[in-house]
């Protein structure tokens, strides 16, 4: 039978040579959290606690534990206390014997864990960390809790379960007077009404608790890490239909099985004022691999040049890798920092490429050298594209802000901030005059090219926007743009009145890639779900193919000439 084993650690007090202040709640925090995970009608854990315990003892548990645990088996380990980045930039867990001075041996390193976990034949490993980053503001640390995250996240059957992201401290509240975690009550909460399980199915699995506390907390923002991670690992039972046994307990939670790569959809939409189709406007499309190009580390995003002849690829271990798809091979590699480069974007000539990075700098790129490179300010970027004209190029950045440069004089043209959270995406129009932005405050911008006014907003309910574009000649007259949410919505709206959401989809876990064909009329998705997804807009139709590569799609492109083939779309491995 797999076991079930969660280790709950909390620690509220700390030396003085810590350079931390005590707490009030982790104690409250695991004593709640024992009782409902250790429930045999909920959590069915073998629940273990570790209150104001030293490194050694808890290492050294978890790390016979692990070596005990074999396929199926399930660990769980929940953190509530201080954070704290070392000067290289590493997560640590302070415990009750952590100094300041001697930060890595006297504390749980969060590297120490994950590498623990690929030494074990455990199938699922989760890291649910309740805890403020009280070092990552310090200027002696370098980087910033996001990318330690992320960088801990490449694992195959890691899961990091964050209560907050970047700087932010998570904070304590008082119920009926007893101090607790916000984000461990949320996570509490959705577990014993049962509100997290979204899809009824009577259990409630990892994803469904990241979003069920991320609906509920206002001044933090979860955050969930499973980039090479399979499956989505069972927490709990609903109470509302809690009978039976978690027999798998690092299963994937209910959800529709792999189809094959030529079945198609009709996803439940909206769309009654779509354009009737033709006969001749019905389509099959076929979701074929043409060609892998391994990468060392997950790639972050690919771009197309504009004859469709070669493709850029952004990875994690910072280098911009260019092939040539007449001949499938590298010809090119750019060097960056590794875990900087967010984007890239060719010019109109297809001689340069632009690159955003997390240093706030635009990086311009020739024959393989930098020729170029600015910025207008320190603030991490999250994406930059060309112009259809190649005279001017946009970047938005994590702190809201959406600046216009002239890339050959290197001169900012305007900023302006203009989101209250992180811009994930920027795209132009066809004719260059305005582009759209996507938010993580969960509304998008329609702004003009030449002087950044404001010309339209949308504000849907699906929380944080990952990626909006425009799309003509499909929806009548009108100028539509689509986006895509962290709830996995797909939206289709009219620019010229904010209500006015023209045809939806959604995919089962959130959306990060987005691209639209305007030769095909086609936008095609790719979520966290491994799903990619293509919405016909001539038919109204939605194809799927689901598990295309086993995990997370970050990024995904139409080439150019995509219409040409047979109506065959290429896709390439991100």
């Amino acid at each position: 039978m797999p076991r079930r084993v969660a280790y709950l650690v909390a620690n509220q007090d700390f030396r003085r040579d810590s350079g931390l202040a005590n707490l009030r709640g982790p104690l409250n925090d695991i004593a709640s959290l024992a009782n409902v995970l250790g429930d045999p009608s909920l959590g069915q854990f073998e629940v273990k606690t570790f209150v104001n315990s030293t490194s050694f003892a808890i290492k050294a548990a978890i790390d016979e534990e692990l070596e005990m645990s074999g396929k199926g088996d399930l660990i769980l380990v929940h953190y509530s206390g201080h954070g704290k980045l070392d000067r290289l930039g590493n997560l640590c867990l302070a415990t009750s014997d952590t100094r300041a001075a001697a930060l890595q041996a006297t504390s749980i390193p969060s590297r120490q864990l994950r590498d623990l976990a690929a030494n074990s034949d455990c199938e699922a490993m989760v890291l649910i960390l309740d805890c403020c980053y009280s070092g990552a503001a310090t200027s002696e640390a370098r980087g910033d809790i996001e990318s330690q995250l992320i960088s801990l996240e490449n694992a195959s059957g890691f899961y990091i379960l964050s209560a907050s992201s970047e700087i932010q401290t998570t904070n304590e509240s008082a119920e009926g007077g007893i101090t607790v975690g916000e984000f461990t009550s949320s996570f509490l909460d959705g577990i014993r009404t049962g509100q997290a399980d979204y899809d009824l199915d009577g259990k409630i699995s990892l994803y469904d608790l990241f979003r069920y506390v991320k609906s509920k907390i206002k001044h933090q923002s979860p955050k969930l890490f499973a980039a090479r991670a399979g499956g989505d690992p069972i927490i709990s039972l609903s109470n509302m239909r809690a009978e039976g046994r978690l027999a798998t307990s690092a299963g994937a939670a209910s959800r529709p099985g792999p189809k094959s790569s030529a079945d198609t959809t009709n996803a439940a939409i909206t769309a009654s004022d779509l354009i009737p189709p033709a006969d001749s406007d019905y389509r099959s499309f076929f979701f074929t691999t043409i060609h892998n190009f391994p990468h060392p580390e997950p790639v972050v995003d690919i771009t197309f040049n504009r004859e469709g002849t070669k493709i850029a690829t952004v990875c994690n271990d910072g280098k911009v890798r260019i092939f040539d798809l007449k001949y499938r091979e590298q010809i090119r590699v750019l060097q960056a920092r590794p875990h900087t480069l967010r984007s890239a974007s060719w010019s109109r000539t297809g001689r340069q490429i632009a690159t955003a990075d997390s240093m706030g700098l635009i990086r311009l790129w020739r024959d393989g050298a930098q020729v170029a490179q600015f910025s207008n300010g320190r603030e991490e970027l999250c994406y930059a594209e060309y112009g259809p004209s190649g005279f001017d190029l946009v970047a938005g950045s994590k702190v809201g802000v959406v600046s216009m440069w002239h890339p050959q004089r290197e001169k900012l043209n305007w900023s302006k901030r203009v989101h209250a959270g992180s811009v994930n995406s920027v795209r132009f129009s066809d004719d260059g005059q305005y582009v759209v932005t996507a938010s993580a405050d969960g509304s998008a911008l329609v702004l003009e090219t030449a002087s950044g006014e404001e010309c339209c907003r949308y504000s849907g309910k699906d929380g944080e926007l990952a990626a909006a574009f425009f799309i003509s000649g499909n929806l009548g007259d009108e100028i539509s743009c689509v986006s895509a949410s962290v709830n996995g919505n797909i939206c289709i709206w009219n620019t010229q009145g904010t209500a006015s959401v023209r045809f939806s989809t959604k995919h089962q876990f959130w959306v990060r890639a987005l691209s639209y064909c305007s030769e095909g009329q086609f936008i095609i998705s790719g979520g966290y779900d491994a799903t990619v997804k293509l919405i016909d807009l001539r038919s109204g139709n939605v194809f799927e193919a689901t598990n295309v590569y086993g995990g997370s799609i970050n990024s995904v492109r139409s080439s150019p000439d995509a219409t040409l083939e047979h109506d065959r779309l290429k896709l390439t491995r991100i």
